[in-house]
């Protein structure tokens, strides 16, 4: 028997030992590999967390950056409402002064009335011929005179023509009110005998009484009708104007009462549109 060489026995009887059986799976190394995936997934997690933590916190920048801007716009607004304000406010007084200074029904009441007329039949009103016509102011303490008479039929007497209480050409200064206080008196300024006026009655502060505002028809001198307009101011400013056709001499046309307690004038009508006249003159 030939001796064969140690190494090749050796390798004889290894390939002659029994089959491997089939290798288990390592748990150790499953183990191993699931908490490596779970750590990849965590990194993954932990990744997609940072992402989202720093997108919110860029949205909580922008929101911070909005929220600054809206309160900025707000607060400018505010302010720009503010001052829109304090501007209407100050708008809004400067027209109650102006109301208040513009307004003539503020007392105390300065009177001033006008008559002027015109005559068709007066073809040269320049020359020293033409109609002759009054203005006329009544205090109601005429109508308690005892010298004057109930023109109208109502019941009160009428204080035209009273040498006391009726400021005209024959009366141009009485005295009115506190005695010897002028300025509550009135003043006629001229009397204009053949012309077309104008004739002025002022008074610089009025009781509080009702006035009566009137003109007559003189005297025609054959130069027919005569149509007079009366204007009433208080305080400079115009509140009435009216005018009406007076066709005979010896007429007297009752136009307004005036409140010297509240400024309000009321025109005086024996009918809507029809002026109110007295014949003859008292």
């Amino acid at each position: 028997m030939k001796w064969l060489p140690l190494t090749l026995l050796i390798l004889v009887a290894a390939a002659c030992g029994d089959e491997p059986s089939k290798k288990r799976p390592d748990s150790n190394n499953t183990s191993s590999n699931n908490t490596v995936t779970t750590n990849n997934q965590t990194s993954t997690n932990n990744q997609t967390t940072s992402t989202n933590n720093q997108t919110n916190s860029t949205n909580n920048q922008t929101n911070s950056t909005n929220n600054q801007t809206n309160s900025t716009n707000n607060s400018t607004n505010n302010q720009t409402n503010s001052t829109n304000n304090q501007t209407n406010s100050t708008n809004n007084q400067t027209n109650s002064t102006n109301n208040q200074t513009n307004n003539p029904l503020n007392p105390p009441f300065r009177l001033h009335v006008q008559l002027v007329w015109d005559t068709p039949g007066d073809v040269n009103p320049a020359d020293m011929i033409g109609t002759d016509m009054d203005v006329h102011l009544a205090h109601p303490d005429g109508s308690l005179s005892a010298t004057r008479t109930d023109l109208d039929g109502d019941g009160i007497k009428d204080p035209w023509g009273d040498l006391k209480y009726d400021c005209f050409w024959r009366n141009p200064n009485p005295d009115w009110g506190v005695l010897n206080d002028a300025t509550d008196n009135p003043s006629q300024d001229i009397d204009d005998t053949d012309g077309t006026g104008p004739e002025n009655i002022n008074m610089e502060e009025m009781e509080p009484v009702v006035y009566r505002v009137g003109a007559a028809y003189y005297a025609a001198k054959g130069l027919g009708p005569s149509t007079a307009t009366v204007r009433v101011y208080l305080n400079d400013v115009l509140v009435l104007e009216e005018a009406a056709t007076l066709n005979d001499e010896n007429t007297l046309w009752e136009v307004a009462w005036v409140n010297g307690a509240t400024g309000e004038v009321f025109k005086r009508e024996t009918a809507p549109g029809v002026p109110r006249l007295f014949t003859p003159i008292p």
